[in-house]
């Protein structure tokens, strides 16, 4: 069979994880020709086999060339490669399908209605949100989409009425890591202070402007410094430059380095630093950050979210991530309570070690894409209201 994979999305950090995990392993399935569509960026240019034909296409953020991809030259390359179907890796499809088709949901705008990120979009990402929800609302009953975790498709189920049926769920697994080659949390003096980590590019639903707050209002629940390390940059999101200024304007009184970009063998130097790993976030799709940190033995302090709570279970602490306060208070209780970061650590090794592997997913992904071509998915269409 021949398929055509739309990924023109993947170039952020998590979005290219996935890319890698999933694209890098579809050559152990020689069965199976398959045209990639994917940015133009060095990670993708090792992407070559005999049955991969890569295109590699200039990233850009331009909605309407993007809209001339996805709607022009995707289905025009689907015609003319006969293509038996398409997956959409970047959560829009085309308008007009040419061929059976999946999509993958990796916008979390489109199942959460978050207020106080939808007042911080700027005018291209409040187009963009609302052409998916519009989207989603009339998605074709042949469609098949896929999700990471269940908390999305039951969103889904209620929010659009979408059948159950035609919602798979497809979990990630966690990236590599280049072995790190120096000092760990073990050998950082005590008498340092609690460094808590918090790795996310920069979007207004990352929430990462509670943590300047939470941090100021930590001395009244513990006497322990503290200090918590991000790697955001300025010119990631409009908002993104402000926050840096106001992190270098309080100096020392902000408790926030911003250590910029990191490489991968930084990044798990930087995880073996770390004593908890924190994320008040207020949607999203998946994360792999939970994964890593439960990879590096940390224990983890996230927003009490669905999404959140699926993936950590009893291997994190929660709060009201709209609250400093609250994420104050849960800060403060893991920093004092040695018992409860061991457990959580444990709780994490557990839960890490039942999750799949990439070529179990990938295997799973070209299951999916067989079905979807030979048409062998089921036909229910929404539910009745």
């Amino acid at each position: 069979m021949k398929f055509v994979v739309e990924g023109i999305g993947l170039s952020s950090e998590g979005t290219k994880q996935v890319g890698l995990g999933i694209l890098q392993r579809l050559s152990e399935h020689p069965e199976h020709n398959f045209t990639l569509i994917l940015p133009d960026i060095p990670e993708y240019a090792d992407i070559v086999a005999p049955n991969i034909s890569a295109l590699l296409i200039p990233k850009t953020q331009s909605l309407l060339r993007r809209e001339n991809l996805l709607n022009r030259y995707i289905p025009k390359l689907c015609r003319d490669q006969h293509a038996d179907g398409l997956v959409c890796m970047g959560s829009f499809l085309p308008r007009r399908l040419v061929c059976r088709t999946a999509v993958f949901l990796q916008l979390p705008h489109v199942v959460y209605r978050e207020p106080a990120v939808e007042r911080r979009l700027t005018i291209r990402d409040k187009l963009r949100v609302a052409y998916g929800r519009w989207l989603y609302q009339g998605l074709p009953h042949e469609v098949l989409i896929i999700v990471q975790i269940e908390a999305i498709k039951q969103r889904l189920v209620s929010i659009y009425g979408i059948h159950p049926e035609r919602i798979l769920v497809i979990p990630y697994a966690m990236p590599a890591f280049e072995p790190c080659r120096r000092y760990s949390s073990q050998g950082r003096p005590s008498s340092e202070p609690f460094l808590f980590l918090c790795f996310a590019r920069y979007y207004p639903h990352k929430n990462i402007e509670i943590l300047f707050d939470a941090l100021q209002k930590l001395p009244r629940y513990t006497s322990r410094p503290a200090r918590c390390l991000i790697n955001i940059t300025a010119g990631q999101e409009t908002g993104a430059k402000r926050f840096l200024r106001k992190i270098a304007q309080a100096g020392e009184c902000s408790s926030i380095n911003c250590i910029g970009p990191v490489s991968r063998e930084e990044l798990s130097c930087l995880y073996q630093s770390g004593d908890a790993y924190i994320l008040p976030t207020l949607m999203e799709t998946f994360s792999f950050t939970y994964d890593e940190a439960m990879h590096f033995g940390l224990p983890i302090l996230t927003s009490d979210r669905d999404f959140a709570k699926e993936r950590c279970q009893d291997a994190a602490v929660y709060f009201d991530p709209l609250d400093a306060d609250s994420v104050a208070k849960a800060m403060a209780r893991v920093m004092e309570d040695e018992q409860l970061r061991r457990r959580l650590v444990e709780n994490g090794k557990r839960i890490l070690a039942m999750a799949p592997s990439w070529d179990d997913i990938a295997s799973r992904f070209v299951d999916m894409l067989e079905s979807v071509a030979k048409g062998q998915l089921p036909t229910p269409g929404r539910l009745p209201a």
